[in-house]
């Protein structure tokens, strides 16, 4: 049997977002001594692994496959590594790390004309861009890539794509174009049935309507959000659904359910070590502190959010943080 052959089972539940059960089926072969150790092996897991919210394990797995694939001199096996290695590398909060590991993946995918690898590093490369707080360079790799996926037939990244601008949108103020982004990428993620990507779009839905002046309406859908990303074992999606329903509980004025839902997210997001969702999840909880009077307990926590986009190098996001801390 075929290296090709033996890992088509874990190849195709990575495929379909089965990511546990491709988990599952690389350890069978390793135990079982099946597998032949090539580096589709540690890619396929470090794919997996990294949709499982463990990161530093999907980091250093990616590398292994990444410079087995150097060694055979395989490009193609190169870039898709590459790519998945610095998105280890992006969760862990080494924005600088993983930016040139997306450029390098980027730049071989436009070598092979692999339209699909250049439309997901362009993606990944506007994610970085917002983490920094360019959010009009954000928005350009999110056009970038969102038509890329067009052009290949992909709408599940043309759905991320929108999903993305609208969360950038909604950062700026642009309440409305947010919504026609949000709702559009939600409708289009319910007719493709992917129920990962449902949770991730319905969460963004959820806080853009709450925003927008309807909580109730926002609410539910990110209830909805919370239940598939529970059910499908998304921890990132799950400490937004925290996160955001502690937003929507404290616009209704809801302080202890605001306090226990942010509460949530900052605990939910310490355990995989995201500095990201540390961040907003911990200002969402300094401001669910102060609207409760708390402020002790509030300027703790706006000094741990700031610490953590401190460390990920995201210093407009400190200045702002500041900026909201003095104001209470």
């Amino acid at each position: 049997m075929t290296p090709t052959d033996v890992l088509r089972e874990a190849r195709h539940a990575v495929r379909d977002a089965r990511f546990a059960d491709a988990i599952e089926e690389l350890d069978r072969l390793r135990d079982e001594g099946t597998d032949p150790g090539s580096p589709e092996w540690y890619l396929l897991r470090a794919m997996a692994l990294w949709r499982l919210g463990r990161f530093m394990d999907s980091r250093d797995t990616a590398t292994v496959a990444l410079e087995s694939y150097r060694d055979l001199g395989d490009v193609d096996g190169e870039m898709r590594a590459g790519n998945v290695a610095a998105a280890g590398e992006f969760a862990l909060g080494a924005l600088d790390t993983a930016q040139r590991g997306f450029e390098r993946a980027m730049h071989l995918a436009e070598q092979l004309k692999d339209r699909q690898l250049t439309a997901r590093c362009a993606n990944n490369l506007g994610n970085v861009a917002y983490y920094r707080g360019r959010h009009g360079e954000a928005l350009s790799l999110y056009q970038q890539a969102s038509g890329l996926f067009e052009r290949v037939g992909s709408l599940a990244g043309m759905i991320e794509g929108w999903h993305n601008t609208g969360i950038v949108l909604r950062d700026e103020g642009d309440l409305d174009g947010a919504k026609n982004a949000t709702d559009r990428a939600s409708d289009a993620a319910a007719r493709l049935g992917d129920q990962r990507l449902l949770g991730m779009v319905l969460c963004g839905r959820g806080e853009t309507d709450a925003l927008r002046g309807d909580p109730r309406l926002g609410f539910a859908h990110v209830r909805r959000s919370l239940d598939i990303a529970r059910g499908v074992g998304d921890p990132l999606t799950e400490i937004e659904a925290l996160r955001v329903s502690g937003m929507i509980a404290r616009l209704e004025h809801r302080s202890q359910d605001a306090i226990r839902q942010a509460q949530g997210a900052v605990a939910r997001a310490a355990e995989i070590g995201n500095p990201w969702m540390i961040g907003k999840a911990e200002a969402e909880l300094a401001a669910a502190f102060r609207d409760a009077g708390r402020e002790e307990d509030a300027d703790a926590a706006f000094g741990r959010a700031a610490e953590a986009f401190s460390a990920l190098g995201a210093r407009s996001r400190v200045e702002a943080l500041e900026t909201e801390r003095t104001r209470g």
